[in-house]
């Protein structure tokens, strides 16, 4: 997987950025986000011959909440609130530059926004490929419990565990972790979020379980619910996954994809169909919802 920085006025691969900046600053690599900064992360696609981005007013908005938390106490909410209204455009406007002026196609890779302070001067924006993940993905359940470290409606760089149970889970023969909390509640995965359905229902974890209320989560629950799915945010306990026709994971890099197996609980492939559903509605929802960088 191949990472790039837009440093200098240009794109430079992460490594000879990371020999350059030395220890100057400690949020890379963007894998492992670490220091004082937030970040959204989101698909770079091309649509009427300009660059587009799935649900950017909504990144837009994951960026203004995770600065808010980021600079809380250092400045009053009215104050940041008008630092915020007077940047974003410039903000938005360099962003479009550097992703456009990617020397290759971007098409399809994923983009990130980072914010580091109080200072819009130190935003950084990369560009990584996406990975070859496959459609159908296997689940490494984590028995220890994970707490996240900041709000649900923040993204934060506190991935080391996850990365590090990732390793373990592609040792074991999984593609991602699942988690539960401390009350044996499941609440996420490493980098996706996760939904169970059984019949027409939908059911996936409520916020106070732990979880990201990631982009992508939040546009398949309003999706879903137009198309008349019963969605239910509920606490879903570990031992009743058994209980569920299937599942399918979602986030911002992959979209939905759908669940084979948890931790050698094998899901009848027969009800996948009710998963193709879900994903047929998604992206259509995701392809009306299809908005250019460049304008706020």
């Amino acid at each position: 997987m191949v990472n790039f920085v837009f440093q200098a006025g240009q794109w430079q691969p992460l490594e000879s950025f990371e020999a350059k900046k030395g220890q100057q600053r400690s949020v890379f690599p963007p894998e492992i986000l670490t220091g004082e900064s937030i970040f959204t992360t989101f698909q770079l696609l091309s649509a009427q011959k300009r660059l587009h981005i799935p649900f950017w007013s909504f990144h837009k908005e994951r960026l203004k909440k995770g600065w808010f938390y980021l600079n809380r106490g250092l400045q009053s909410v009215t104050k940041l609130d008008g630092l915020w209204n007077g940047h974003i455009l410039q903000l938005e406007l360099r962003a479009f530059e550097a992703f456009s002026s990617f020397p290759e196609s971007c098409e399809g890779m994923l983009g990130r926004i980072t914010l580091i302070g109080l200072d819009f001067d130190n935003a950084v924006f990369s560009i990584r490929e996406k990975e070859n993940t496959e459609a159908e993905v296997e689940l490494f359940f984590e028995q220890s419990p994970r707490e996240r470290a900041v709000p649900s409606d923040i993204k934060a760089p506190y991935y080391l565990r996850e990365i590090s149970d990732i390793k373990i889970a592609k040792q074991m023969g999984a593609q991602e972790v699942l988690y539960q909390n401390r009350q044996n509640n499941i609440s996420e995965c490493a980098f996706n979020n996760i939904f169970f359905y059984k019949a027409n229902a939908i059911f996936t974890s409520t916020r106070e379980c732990g979880i990201l209320e990631g982009i992508t989560r939040e546009r398949v629950i309003t999706c879903l619910k137009t198309a008349a799915r019963q969605v239910h945010e509920i606490k879903i306990s570990a031992i009743r996954v058994s209980e569920f026709d299937g599942a399918f994971i979602c986030g911002s890099g992959h979209d939905l994809r759908w669940v084979k197996k948890i931790h050698g609980l094998d899901f009848n492939s027969k009800n996948i169909e009710n998963f193709k559903e879900c994903e047929r509605v998604y992206m259509d929802h995701k392809n009306n919802n299809m908005q250019p960088l460049g304008y706020v």
